[in-house]
């Protein structure tokens, strides 16, 4: 669940968790999740925090919600700084031109846009986005 668990309602998040348990029990048993770290930054550079509440996490938070939900962590990290979180709104925004403008090739100026933003999405302390790596 990469970048989705802060667009569930919040009165949801044990349910979906607990559901993510259930559907691993059967599998592999691991599981992913991203979410927007809370940091200054990143609630900052996030207008959709202002405009709908759109939810950020801190490490704490996040690992009490996967303990209540019967899951355990293997790994927690975070990750990306910035210019990052700069770059990627200046990549989102160039999609959203490109879009409009109905140009179905992506230049070369959204080529360079991605590979920074690769570059910059290395592990950092109080990175923009929180992973974790859990097991049931």
């Amino acid at each position: 669940m990469l970048d989705v668990l802060e667009h569930i309602p919040a009165e949801d998040e044990l349910k979906t968790l607990s559901e993510i348990r259930r559907v691993i029990l059967s599998g592999s048993g691991r599981f992913a999740i991203s979410v927007p770290n809370k940091t200054f930054l990143s609630i900052l550079l996030d207008p959709a925090f202002l405009l709908i509440s759109h939810r950020h996490y801190d490490a704490i938070d996040l690992l009490e919600k996967i303990k209540q939900a019967g899951l355990s962590v293997i790994e927690l990290s975070s990750h990306g700084g910035i210019r990052y979180a700069i770059l990627w709104q200046i990549w989102y925004l160039v999609s959203l031109f490109m879009k409009a403008k109905g140009v179905k090739y992506r230049s070369k100026i959204h080529s360079h846009l991605g590979i920074w933003i690769d570059m910059e999405y290395n592990p950092r302390k109080n990175g923009h986005s929180l992973f974790l790596l859990g097991k049931s």
